[in-house]
């Protein structure tokens, strides 16, 4: 089979072959806009200072000092104790023509109407007036762009399975430019919250069929430079959000800027290739030639074996029949694979709540909102880092748990340095945020390589989704610790993440040289095993199984060929 050989003819060089090379720069510059995609709510969405506009008040009265003020707003109790100005109430002195001196009482306190926001920036929240009595719409606005995550995401994965990746990813790159232009139009919260929602599910299935395509493309033993290459691309990005954000104060000018960043992916049309396995296992086999002749053409390799052209005849049939559906109804036929994917899925609603919740709250930490949102950007560049570093060397499954505990530990305890430097929290929370930054690379990478390949996107897909609950929430759980004590909400989460762990522990199996199951047989070949110097516990879940249904499978593995 070609897909078999090409893999072992780059096994057996030390160097990436020019080819990948350039596919892993194309990936790279590829994820650059994504992060403009997900931040955007934190640059949308600030809330600069504000107090009543009694701008109606002062064309009654001339010369407003500090006495008409006090008459005008009253003071209440913070957070934190301290004595402030209200900023959602005001006094009703519209009847109150010759105002009196002397503080009305407290039953004389109505809701702010209208609002005057310090500073010369504009956003979303300052347009629509999203505070105070309506503050519950910023969180719910969040919670739309992640619910687009996880919609589009059921079936964009669907169609990356049945269309391929290269087309996917152009198309969705696409939406994702012209949700952002139209975006920025937006006169009502109906047009603003539609084009969330799109945003949210173009930027998923974007990142996500750009994963899928190169763990297709390149062989296992460069495998994770794929996800590496993605994520420095979109730490780059992450990066660049807080200068663009500091120069465009005009929300609408952000977003026009986040989405014409997209069109620099139009020559990506002639540049990036179908993944040639998909390719093969849906039965495309002229187009898989024609993918494998460029690629040796690009690496300048002599290719004059004949005998391919005769083995890629003889899996014809056998490709052409491993359809998504024929694949999808034999996977649910394991209740191993089900539980597979039910735990993956639970890791990735965890890890969605820790890491959204983080960095979508940097507005909320002590000190300047464009370092702490560059700090954020840091920790997810040296958190890519660490990735490649401890994944190469001790896989994606034992790194997940460890780093996963650390960080629930940590975002436990973070609540109590409160009581002491608010400085703490924040290093506390970046620290946390370096955890959940390095526990998201590892299961992007990790849950392809639990499925077969015709459905590999579509149940990184599922899972992918399934997580986007825990991005659903995490608005509201950054909420509730922003309004008042963070303890429950860090502890609550920090005990989901322990239970994760302890779950993909015991029932997934730990990949590290393991090719890319293409069938069925092969994904239930790979068993979880959790060893310690002690004993070691192996899932038995279909582990017993006859010489003839292991004859059947090793002539299958014969015949069929592995990524």
């Amino acid at each position: 089979m070609e897909s078999n050989e090409y893999d072992t003819e780059n096994k057996s060089k030390k160097k990436l072959s020019y080819y990948n090379k350039r596919l892993l720069l194309l990936l790279l510059f590829s994820s650059i806009s994504n992060p403009y995609i997900m931040l955007q709510s934190v640059v949308l969405h600030y809330q600069p200072p504000l107090h009543c506009d009694i701008s109606e008040i002062q064309e009654n009265l001339n010369n407003l000092n500090k006495s008409h003020l006090n008459a005008t707003v009253p003071w209440i109790e913070d957070s934190n104790g301290g004595i402030v100005r209200s900023s959602c109430s005001m006094y009703n002195v519209r009847n109150k023509m010759n105002i009196s001196l002397i503080q009305s009482g407290k039953d004389d306190a109505v809701q702010c109407k209208k609002f005057h926001f310090e500073g010369v920036e504009t956003s979303a929240t300052t347009e629509f007036q999203l505070v105070c009595e309506n503050a519950w719409v910023q969180p719910l606005m969040v919670s739309i762009y992640f619910a687009g995550n996880l919609v589009v995401s059921l079936f964009g994965s669907y169609l990356s399975d049945r269309y391929g990746r290269k087309p996917i990813f152009l198309v969705f790159t696409f939406i994702q430019c012209l949700s952002c232009v139209i975006m920025s139009f937006s006169e009502s919260l109906i047009t603003y919250g539609t084009m969330m929602f799109l945003s949210g599910g173009a930027n998923l299935i974007n990142f996500t069929t750009a994963v899928i395509l190169g763990c297709e493309i390149l062989p296992q033993s460069h495998r994770y430079y794929v996800y590496l290459f993605l994520e420095l691309g979109f730490s780059i990005g992450y990066l660049t959000v807080p200068a663009s954000a500091y120069f465009l104060r005009d929300w609408r000018w952000f977003l026009r800027f986040s989405g014409m960043i997209n069109i620099l992916y139009i020559p990506y049309f002639w540049w990036l290739d179908e993944s040639p396995k998909w390719l093969l296992a849906t039965g495309k086999i002229q187009s898989a030639k024609k993918v494998f002749a460029k690629i040796r053409k690009i690496n300048k390799e002599s290719h004059t074996d004949t005998t391919k052209s005769e083995q890629i005849e003889s899996r014809k049939k056998i490709e052409a029949i491993s359809t998504v559906w024929n694949t999808m109804r034999e996977m649910l036929k394991h209740p191993s694979l089900i539980w597979r994917l039910v735990v993956i899925t639970s890791g990735w609603a965890v890890v969605n709540v820790m890491y959204y919740a983080i960095a979508l709250n940097t507005n909320n930490l002590t000190g300047d909102r464009f370092l702490n949102m560059l700090y954020g950007g840091i920790a997810e560049i040296v958190g890519v880092l660490l990735y490649f570093f401890v994944v190469s060397k001790w896989g994606c499954r034992d790194c997940y748990c460890a780093i996963l505990c650390i960080g629930a530990v940590v975002l436990a305890v973070t609540p109590l340095f409160a009581l002491w430097n608010p400085v703490v929290v924040t290093i506390s929370t970046m620290f946390c945020k370096l955890c959940t930054s390095i526990c998201f690379n590892i299961i992007f990478v990790y849950t392809p390589q639990l499925f077969p390949t015709c459905i590999r996107n579509f149940a990184t897909g599922i899972s992918s989704a399934g997580g986007r609950i825990g991005s659903i929430i995490s608005p509201f759980v950054m909420h509730a610790g922003g309004s008042g004590s963070s303890v429950v909400p860090s502890i609550a989460v920090a005990v989901a993440a322990l239970g994760s762990t302890t779950a993909v522990l015991f029932r997934l199996p730990a990949i590290q040289t393991e090719n890319l199951p293409q069938t069925v047989d092969e994904a239930l070949a790979m068993k979880s095993v959790f060893s310690i110097p002690c004993f070691k516990i192996r899932d038995v879940t279909n582990a017993v199984i006859t010489n003839d249904e292991q004859n059947d499978q090793d002539n299958q593995r014969f015949l069929t060929a592995r990524i």
